[in-house]
């Protein structure tokens, strides 16, 4: 191998070169996802906390018209047909909500167990990535080590045969003017 084809780099260390390039391109690309996922988590923060102060105020609701027919119930009190048709929607609206309510904690508990897999994954991914890419760092030094000595031990010979070459070139000098 020439000191020439040492310097502009073998296949194997543009290969290198090429498959480190596409780990650190990963790489960005897992940090970038890591960066929509950390706001994915605040905008989830959020949510739950609006969604949190939503369902107090609605159980608030829910225990004071509760109290109220309670209180209405035990004191015999006759209701008008429009308050009863009014309670019973309101019964209704009740039972619509609650159910509501138990799908959105349920939906909410399937995404934060997504949002859990999620952030896991690309963790498990980001340190893959990194591995490799201290491989590849390794790997590449290892190369740039060896063609270094390779290249000096070229640059050695090729100082070693000049010094020859001009011994043997004043010999046939000194031959040429002896005849």
């Amino acid at each position: 191998m020439s000191s020439a084809q040492v310097r502009r780099g073998s296949p194997q260390v543009e290969s290198t070169r090429t498959e480190l390039a596409e780990c650190l391109n990963a790489l960005q690309e897992r940090l970038d996802n890591s960066h929509e996922l950390d706001a994915c988590c605040l905008r989830y923060r959020d949510l739950k906390i609006r969604y949190n102060e939503a369902v107090f105020e609605f159980q608030d609701r829910i225990r004071t018209l509760e109290a109220q027919l309670a209180a209405a119930s035990s004191f015999g009190v006759i209701v008008p047909p429009d308050t009863a048709r009014r309670i019973a929607d309101l019964e209704s609206q009740l039972a619509r909500s609650q159910s509501d309510l138990q799908v959105a904690r349920d939906r909410q508990s399937a995404l934060a167990s997504e949002l859990r897999e999620s952030s896991t994954s690309h963790q498990a991914e980001v340190v893959c990535l990194e591995a490799a890419i201290e491989h590849k760092t390794r790997r590449l030094r290892i190369l740039r080590d060896n063609y270094e000595r390779r290249l000096r031990v070229a640059d050695t010979t090729i100082a070693t045969h000049s010094t020859e070459l001009n011994r043997l070139q004043d010999r046939v000098s000194t031959l040429d003017q002896d005849i």
